[in-house]
């Protein structure tokens, strides 16, 4: 878990960057890292009345693989679970999964007719699943699924980013966002951003490979009052917004898929007067940690568990630093 015992107000130079649940909090917003009362730490032992315990339940009713994974450990602390990686989970997808009426082969049939017919991917895949697949980077590329009630909170999980960014939406004043990323229509951020339009939250996505002159005539048309993007792409638009060529004065500039570095955000503040929030996200989990008005980093603690690990796969120890862009001692992608 991502923890600490944080300074008492008016003793640290700088705001701590990360809070969560088992913290105090965030002294100057007073946002905790997220309910604190749903999750359940690696190294408790979940009851069957938790959510988390609930859902341990669900996962060994129905799923053939999980019941196999955790022989014997099916009522144990979850740091004593075995890890699933990516390539573990794709392996034998058709058993990890806990309903009858789903197969890898089916899903990846789907995300193909998406990408070659240029289909909707906001629209539920035979009336009850949206779908997304990561971009293979790694090597292997993830294919996921949500029912509806899922989804639900996948889109909430995106929508609290800004929320705590103080960016709310409302009837006499929408969410006018402008994504700048991959149309890939397999990608979370095309499934998400066709979920979400709305006349709540008006939405232009923008190809990242498009030419620059034609990203800059689209945005000074719509006139994001949120604009989002990797940050290899944010960097550019400053540059074009600092020459004159962007006219625009966003409320939040909000970088995510990419590590953004403190000259890169710099930049970014410059173009358009206040700090990114660089928000914490991926496919497997949707979102990770955002920012408060305050820059604090947040960790979503009532959606998901997060435990740093080695490169091995091994909990790092409480002296180890903790998992930054900059560091390289721990990652905290682990999955049990």
């Amino acid at each position: 878990m991502l923890t600490g015992r944080l300074p008492r107000p008016g003793t640290a130079k700088r705001p701590p960057p990360w809070t969560s649940a088992s913290s105090p909090g965030c002294f100057s917003c007073g946002l905790p890292g997220g309910d604190g009362t749903t999750g359940t730490p690696p190294g408790s032992q979940p009851t069957r009345t938790t959510p988390c315990g609930e859902l341990r339940r669900a996962t060994y009713a129905g799923s053939e693989f999980y019941r196999r994974h955790h022989a014997g450990l099916h009522d144990a602390p979850l740091d004593r679970l075995p890890s699933v990686t990516k390539a573990d989970l794709m392996e034998h997808f058709d058993e990890a999964v806990t309903t009858p009426d789903l197969s890898l082969a089916g899903l990846e049939n789907h995300l193909l007719s998406l990408t070659q017919g240029g289909g909707d991917p906001g629209r539920p895949w035979m009336g009850r699943w949206w779908a997304a697949a990561t971009a293979g980077t790694t090597g292997r590329r993830g294919t996921f699924v949500w029912n509806r009630s899922e989804w639900g909170t996948i889109l909430a999980s995106y929508a609290r980013a800004n929320d705590w960014a103080g960016i709310s939406a409302g009837p006499t004043r929408p969410v006018k966002m402008a994504l700048v990323s991959s149309r890939v229509p397999t990608h979370q951020s095309a499934v998400v951003g066709a979920s979400l339009r709305s006349g709540l939250v008006p939405t232009v996505r923008l190809d990242v490979t498009a030419p620059m002159d034609q990203t800059v005539a689209a945005l000074n048309r719509f006139q994001p009052r949120v604009l989002v993007g990797y940050a290899s792409a944010l960097k550019p638009l400053a540059a074009e917004q600092r020459a004159g060529r962007l006219r625009i004065a966003p409320q939040g500039v909000m970088s995510a898929s990419e590590v953004l570095s403190p000259h890169t955000a710099s930049e970014l503040e410059t173009a358009w007067g206040s700090a990114p929030f660089d928000v914490y996200a991926a496919t497997e989990t949707a979102g990770i940690a955002s920012p408060c008005t305050y820059r604090n980093r947040h960790v979503y603690e009532d959606l998901l568990i997060i435990e740093p690990v080695d490169q091995n796969g091994n909990p790092c120890r409480r002296e180890q630093p903790e998992p930054s862009s900059s560091s390289q001692s721990c990652s905290p992608a682990r999955c049990r």
